[in-house]
């Protein structure tokens, strides 16, 4: 364990002393450098035809689905939404899930937006069902034994495995982040058993999902341009990955390859999936202005936030970052890119804007009608639900349609819904609280914990059945 500890600290270090990301290169001498390479940046604002392949192949088995839960047809596209708060926000996640298998909405669902830990589930849960046929009880025992283990297990995380897996990003890229050892720590944890899991990226999703497989949502997931402020979010799925704000896509297999003048030069191995639960969950990479805005959340008061932030703006506190892990932009030298200046970009952790993945909902092409929501943040509570305050201020920022939320409908102890009443075309948000109070950085769990945290929500959910049908209904 003493030299995993030293791995973590040598990588830390790295990470801390990396240049900026107006910094030329990163390659180190014994680098092997990338290959060459054609695949040039989408600036057309259009999802990705994979994306749109795979929604007109689910459509029909969305509103069969939906007619079966509601006893009538309906052509609402559904989504679900996940925050961030570690294994807690994970657990919820399953529990979420659960109920809405057992209420009969699952199959109804066109989308799952996760964010941090909700991103941990969800990777998991597709990679164990599509490589190993796995089903949702099986996975639901299986995850309950793994938070049982302690979260280094000394049996799991060898030496050898971290000091290959550097070695492998050196040669490859020159270059190791503190993702890259994170993310070694999350694939040994969270894939124990799978063949190869240092290896493993979005390539088998991407064969289970061609392969007419179109039995679960379509996934997204959430990060931030973090060295922008206002920050902007940005988006992953297992076909492209890019940012609205950037006006830019790319294929996800080539994230953090050398793009220059919207073409990529060269062309680097994929980013495994550790890498990018790593990436998915980095709260560790936070700047001095993420403190003061966090401290002044706390608050809970707007113009004392507001008044913040402008400060943090005026004096570029985000400018620096602890354990940063910057890719390669996209979008560098792209006739008028926002980033075009820049080689390197940052991306973090989205809840360090906010705590649920709604803006990935919110692009004009989904159309999605109704969000359901679980939060699991931080000291969570249905009456205040502000990270919902702060989706509405994205929303409002950005001209997109949003239901108010002065005046919610309460159908649960738990659960409110936000509507428009007077504009149909406003998607509806259903909103789960789930306030089991266990940390972000409680990584094991026993049994009594467990059930409280899965539990806890899943009974929400079915307890909210009726009420959930009513929301349809009025649309």
């Amino acid at each position: 364990m003493n030299k995993i500890a030293f791995l973590i600290l040598f990588t830390f270090v790295w990470g801390y002393a990396a240049p900026d990301h107006g910094t030329a290169t990163r390659c180190l001498p014994w680098s092997m450098g990338g290959k060459p390479c054609n695949q040039k940046v989408d600036t057309s604002g259009q999802l990705c035809p994979e994306e749109q392949a795979y929604v007109a192949a689910r459509t029909p088995m969305v509103e069969e689905a939906l007619q079966k839960f509601l006893g009538r047809e309906c052509s609402a596209r559904v989504a679900y939404c996940c925050s961030g708060g570690g294994y807690r926000a994970m657990l919820s996640s399953l529990g979420f899930l659960s109920g809405m298998r057992e209420i009969g909405l699952a199959d109804g669902v066109m989308y799952s937006a996760t964010l941090s830990g909700s991103t941990w589930f969800q990777v998991h849960w597709l990679l164990r069902k599509h490589l190993e046929n796995m089903t949702f009880p099986q996975f639901l025992v299986l995850l309950e034994g793994l938070t049982r283990e302690p979260f280094l297990h000394p049996d799991k995380y060898e030496f050898r495995t971290l000091l290959d897996k550097i070695i492998s990003v050196l040669t490859d890229r020159g270059k190791v982040e503190t993702a890259d050892l994170l993310g070694t720590i999350l694939a040994n944890r969270l894939f124990d058993g799978l063949e190869n899991v240092q290896d493993i990226t979005f390539s088998p999703l991407r064969d289970a999902f061609q392969n007419n497989s179109f039995n679960e949502p379509f996934p997204l997931f959430s990060l931030i341009l973090s060295d922008l402020f206002p920050y902007e979010w940005f988006e992953v799925n297992p076909y492209v990955s890019g940012s609205e704000y950037l006006g830019a896509f790319i294929p996800t297999s080539t994230l953090d390859s050398f793009f220059k003048n919207s073409q990529c030069s060269e062309l680097f191995p994929e980013k495994s999936l550790g890498w990018f639960l790593a990436m998915f969950g980095s709260a560790y990479n936070f700047s001095v202005g993420d403190v003061l805005i966090f401290i002044a959340k706390e608050s809970k008061q707007e113009w004392f936030v507001d008044m913040v932030k402008t400060f943090v703006d005026q004096h570029d506190f985000h400018d620096a970052r602890m354990f940063a892990s910057p890719i390669y932009n996209f979008t560098y030298g792209m006739q008028g890119g926002v980033l075009a200046h820049q080689k390197e970009t940052e991306l973090s952790d989205a809840g360090m804007d906010f705590n649920l993945a709604i803006p990935l909902l919110l692009r004009e092409g989904r159309k999605v009608d109704v969000i359901l929501v679980c939060d699991a943040s931080t000291g969570v509570s249905i009456t205040e639900h502000k990270d919902l305050h702060y989706a509405k201020a994205y929303a409002d920022r950005k001209g997109i349609k949003f239901p108010p939320l002065s005046n919610p409908r309460w159908i649960g102890e738990q659960v409110l819904v936000f509507e428009d009443d007077q504009d149909k075309t406003v998607p509806a948000v259903v909103y789960f609280a789930n306030p089991v109070p266990e940390g972000t950085l409680e990584f094991d769990y026993t049994k009594e914990e467990f059930d409280a945290v899965y539990g806890t929500i899943k009974k929400t959910v079915l307890a909210s059945k009726e009420a959930i049908k009513e929301v349809f209904l009025r649309r």
